[in-house]
């Protein structure tokens, strides 16, 4: 199963129904099936250990190819969606044609440095 809620959800307006607001009142069964990836920090923050968020990561910040920029966006981003539980490395919706082959390739590397988990 995989639920897909984006970053964009807080631009719409209350009244109207958004992935957040119809994803909410899943998330405890989700959670306590251990089969839930979820992509939103607010219900991370809400259900800690029980949920993984994936993605996150900008596409725009790979698009630049800045290594740089990459590894500044990894490092902000990674250690809160990481907290407490598990993390899937992934660019919000798809990898654009415009990143370069070792743009990406240092994205997944470098991430995969930053974000293993190790015992403490």
């Amino acid at each position: 199963m995989r639920l897909h809620l984006g970053a964009e959800t807080s631009a719409a307006p209350p009244n109207q129904d958004t992935p957040h607001s119809l994803v909410t009142p899943w998330a405890p069964a989700l959670a306590a099936s251990g089969t839930g990836a979820l992509r939103d920090e607010t219900l991370k923050k809400r259900f800690g250990e029980q949920i993984a968020l994936i993605g996150g990561m900008d596409e725009r910040v790979l698009e630049t190819n800045d290594r740089r920029g990459v590894e500044a966006q990894l490092l902000e981003k990674l250690p809160g969606a990481m907290a407490g539980s598990g993390y899937v490395l992934q660019v919000d919706h798809s990898v654009s044609p415009l990143v370069d082959y070792e743009t990406h390739r240092y994205f997944v590397e470098r991430g995969l440095e930053i974000g293993t988990y190790r015992d403490a």
